[in-house]
């Protein structure tokens, strides 16, 4: 049995690193085209950071596809039978894999616990740092724009040294006001992310309404205009910087601004973090639906499983804790509850046929 379990190890092995490479190669491009407004050059110090998050998605879906591929081949060659044949039970020649499993469960625990928070943390000041440093770069210029979500900014430095800017907010996609400072000192808020504009000369103010006419006002001594940058140019802080432990010990100290979406994502993590385990448990008896060599039904039942009905019942159940509509650690592990459900009833019906 120690020889047919080194070879079954081998095997998913050799299948779950193809597909944990290739997973976690197109949810780096995904990362890096999110932020490629920064430079390819300026996100390459992030890389490392990036790898637990990817982590938490690839082993699950890693795991599904190389328990799939590898008991449609083990059904192919009629190894289940030869077992079954010799009195060996389903739960002892899948024993490697139920080992598997539980070790992937630990190490996305542990991702979820220090790598994550670290990696997001780290992330985040970096764009906020990096951010920060391109927008002073870019105001040294004679003439720089930006355009902040329903922000449009416009500077131009004369002769003299002294800078205009122009300020377009839109609704709507349409231009409703626009604010024309003649003349204004321009300084960056590092903590709070804001450009601060203060002007030194007049102000005007042009707003329009949707038919385009507009009416003009000319303001002195106004108060500082302040931008925020907006998202895609800053990074946020968030509940995937929290470790497990920090948001188990909020939750129990209770007073947290927003409680039930804290408690919402800490279910969340605890039902991902188990993913790994179940959906090789589930992916058991999938594997042998498909007959002889063609391998396509079990590979689209396991797509549909995890693109259909794990994630997609996870972030419904997300929002219904979110919005106090039952008991969140009931609705946050009803997609666990489904795998449980699947792999029983999967792994009952091929010990009856085998």
């Amino acid at each position: 049995m120690k020889i047919y379990h080194r070879y079954l190890l081998r095997l998913w092995s050799s299948n779950f690193l193809l597909t944990f490479c290739i997973i976690n190669s197109l949810l780096l491009v995904g990362n890096l085209v999110r932020f490629k407004k920064l430079g390819w050059l300026n996100l390459l110090p992030i890389l490392p950071s990036l790898i637990p998050a990817m982590l938490i998605y690839s082993l699950p879906l890693s795991s599904l596809m190389a328990t799939l591929f590898s008991f449609s081949k083990a059904r192919q060659s009629h190894e289940p039978i030869t077992l079954a044949s010799s009195g060996v039970k389903i739960q002892q020649w899948t024993r490697p894999l139920i080992l598997v499993g539980i070790f992937l469960t630990l190490i996305t625990l542990s991702s979820l616990e220090w790598l994550q928070p670290w990696g997001e943390t780290y992330k985040r000041d970096y764009l906020n740092e990096i951010s920060t440093n391109l927008i002073k770069k870019q105001l040294k210029q004679n003439q720089t724009e930006f355009h902040f979500g329903n922000e449009d900014l416009y500077f131009y430095k004369n002769n003299q040294g002294t800078t205009s800017a122009i300020i377009q907010q839109k609704e709507d996609n349409q231009l409703s006001k626009e604010i024309f400072l003649s003349s204004t000192k321009l300084t960056i808020d590092d903590q709070k992310h804001e450009i601060i504009l203060e002007p030194k000369g007049p102000v005007h103010i042009f707003n329009f309404n949707k038919e385009g006419d507009f009416g003009h006002g000319v303001i002195k001594g106004t108060k500082p205009q302040v931008i925020s940058y907006p998202h895609e140019v800053r990074s946020k802080s968030s509940f995937k910087e929290m470790s497990l432990s920090k948001m188990y010990n909020l939750i129990q100290t209770g007073g947290h601004e927003e409680q039930l979406k804290l408690e919402s994502y800490f279910h969340e993590k605890i039902c991902i973090a188990f993913a790994p385990f179940l959906l090789i448990m589930v992916s058991i008896p999938i594997g042998f639906i498909s007959k002889n060599t063609d391998h396509t039904k079990s590979f689209m039942l396991g797509l549909l499983l995890i693109f259909l009905i794990y994630y997609p019942s996870l972030i419904m159940v997300k929002k219904l804790a979110i919005s106090g509509a039952g008991s969140i650690p009931i609705l946050m592990q009803a997609p666990n509850f489904i795998l449980i459900a699947l792999a029983i009833l999967g792994l009952r019906r091929l010990n009856s046929r085998i």
